[in-house]
């Protein structure tokens, strides 16, 4: 637990020493930092206390992970994301230590044999799935957490194999924590080897699908097509325009032809491209994205 901090305000000069301190933590800098730097000294201490108040209302990562070992609830996974929202780096460190990121990939893998079907998945399992991508997803949205979660050398595979046909926000997510991975490295030869291995999870990925009375199973194009044409939100459409134009500028490589081709192949064959049509007044940049895939398949004929 965070101590009290003392009721009257100290010398200047440790005023200044603990703002400091909190900015670092915090990871604040540049432009944010400036103004908060900036302000009266009376006011930096007004600040130093709301945090330590705010600091004092927050569970340490040890609480939250004890809680989990005895009942993964979405009401702990959503303290563990606000926690990371807010991404102190003191509270990060303590949560890596812990190993907090892998048992978040833990939770991944012990649901994804419901979600391919062998068992049914609880209506809470839905709801913990998607906490659970969210705190995934700010981890990967930190300098320090990214590396911790790709060192998992099956992080991707899992996260990937984590999309619910029942919970169209786990796409959301899904889609974000993907173009984190893929943009992750400026060499464009890395690149294009994540790239690859993210078509082959979308590829591999089976979901099953009750469709006039007979079991289909879909992967996972397929899968993003049969969220397309059940009303898809508006935010669904800009996370996955968002997520293709991401894959295309990495196909847009003349190195990668072949894939670019095989990819817009997929993308037509799963109903991909059929469905992305009927949005494109909603979302002109879809237009692009189709434009883009019939150009190459086209191209190729010719």
């Amino acid at each position: 637990t965070t101590d009290v901090i003392e009721s009257q305000m100290p010398e200047d000069v440790i005023v200044e020493n603990k703002m400091k301190m909190l900015l670092n933590d915090l990871d604040i800098y540049g432009t944010k930092r400036e103004p908060l730097e900036k302000m009266p000294i009376a006011s930096k201490w007004n600040f130093l206390v709301q945090q330590n108040q705010r600091d004092r209302t927050t569970l340490a990562p040890e609480a939250l992970l004890d809680e989990l070992h005895v009942k993964v609830t979405q009401a702990t996974l959503d303290s563990i994301n606000s926690c990371l929202e807010k991404f102190r780096l003191s509270w990060g460190i303590q949560f890596f230590r812990l190993e907090g990121h892998l048992i978040l990939l833990n939770i991944l893998s012990g649901l994804q044999g419901h979600l391919e079907g062998f068992m049914p998945m609880k209506p809470e399992e839905n709801s913990i799935l998607y906490a659970t991508l969210q705190c995934i997803r700010e981890i990967c949205n930190t300098k320090s957490g990214f590396p911790k979660i790709t060192k998992h050398k099956n992080s991707l595979r899992i996260i990937i194999n984590s999309i619910d046909l029942d919970e169209p926000r786990t796409f959301e997510a899904i889609f974000d924590i993907s173009m984190i991975f893929l943009f992750s490295n400026d060499k464009e030869s890395k690149k294009t080897k994540t790239l690859t291995k993210m078509i082959q999870y979308f590829d591999d990925l089976r979901r099953k699908k009750v469709e006039k009375d007979q079991e289909i199973f879909l992967n996972g194009w397929e899968s993003i097509t049969s969220n397309l044409n059940n009303k898809p939100s508006h935010t669904f459409l800009g996370k996955l325009s968002g997520f293709l134009t991401g894959i295309i500028e990495v196909l847009k490589n003349p190195d990668n032809s072949m894939i670019l081709l095989d990819f817009a192949r997929k993308v037509e064959a799963s109903g991909l491209m059929g469905a992305l049509k009927n949005y494109v007044q909603q979302k002109p940049n879809i237009q692009l994205i189709t434009d883009y895939f019939e150009d190459s398949i086209q191209f190729n004929n010719d």
